[in-house]
């Protein structure tokens, strides 16, 4: 959780005897001392207020002010402008005071709480007008408001300074469920595309027995082969010449042939359409053309 505060106390009275020393600064807390004229002295970096300078200017209140960095985070899940679809947007930035004496001088006690109340409401509404697929912009529009806008305008001119803005605009847990989903549909189907083709490889080399028990526990892969079939002539005439070859093969038992053809015809119905077109288009064998040869003869006498 965030919790951005520069002030180590809202101001207290000075209390030190002229026997003791004032406290010392530190590298990490800067002290500002204000008087009734409201005149600031910044002690920083080790230094400290000398008994002179106390009696002179007459301080009697003290801010302490923490000159560590301060972290800004802030990760959620934003609605994109595309419905239904969200950002995930991951944002860091580190504030730190760069001028003390304008914190005071401001009284900026809630600075930290305008950034933790600014920055979530301007993230969410801006995301509304990109579309998921405009990650990138919306990236881009983010770095650029860390650059100039008006809330760093507003810290500078209380003396604090952005330095680091760190953006990542990630995919929501739903964007990443759809996508596996759509990975999984594509999975499918590039394995529903290299099942079709082994059964046409197996068809194409002879093999139709494997051919068949391929076809047979893929359904949906036999339709891509039947629609392969019907748009390629070429294919059926070397599927039925395949058959043919089966059906006249005197080594393969004609009843186990028989069986193969028919589930064939059954998962490809092209291959019987293109079986009688090329039977229809069949060139007459030698045996017919020696009869006509015959017969023509034995008319003329």
């Amino acid at each position: 959780m965030n919790n951005i505060n520069f002030f180590n106390n809202t101001g207290q009275e000075v209390k030190f005897s002229f026997l003791e020393k004032p406290p010392a600064s530190s590298m990490t807390e800067a002290f500002i001392y204000v008087n009734a004229a409201n005149e600031h002295m910044v002690i920083k970096n080790g230094e400290r207020l000398t008994k002179s300078e106390y009696r002179i200017g007459k301080y009697r209140t003290v801010y302490k002010i923490n000159m560590q960095s301060k972290t800004y985070h802030y990760s959620r899940e934003v609605q994109s402008a595309s419905k239904g679809r969200d950002f995930n947007v991951d944002l860091g930035v580190d504030l730190y005071v760069h001028d003390p004496r304008q914190l005071v001088e401001q009284k900026a006690f809630e600075i930290g709480r305008l950034v933790e109340n600014y920055l979530p409401h301007w993230v969410e509404t801006n995301a509304l007008r990109y579309h998921i697929e405009e990650a990138n912009l919306f990236h881009q529009f983010i770095e650029d408001f860390f650059t100039v806008s008006p809330l760093i305008s507003a810290l500078d001119g209380v003396g604090v300074s952005v330095r680091s803005p760190r953006v990542m605009i990630r995919q929501s847990q739903h964007e990443r469920a759809l996508d596996k989903d759509d990975y999984g549909k594509d999975r499918g189907y590039d394995q529903l595309i290299a099942h079709a083709n082994r059964i046409r490889h197996f068809i194409e080399h002879g093999d139709l027995l494997t051919a068949i028990m391929l076809a047979e526990s893929n359904p949906p892969a036999v339709k891509m082969v039947e629609a392969q079939i019907q748009k390629e002539e070429s294919l059926q005439l070397e599927m039925n010449a395949h058959l043919h070859r089966l059906a006249t093969d005197s080594n393969v038992d004609q009843i186990e042939a028989r069986e193969q053809m028919e589930k064939l015809q059954i998962l490809f119905p092209s291959l019987k359409a293109g079986s009688q077109q090329a039977q229809m288009r069949k060139p007459a064998s030698s045996s017919d053309i020696l009869d006509d040869i015959y017969e023509s003869n034995r008319i003329k006498g």
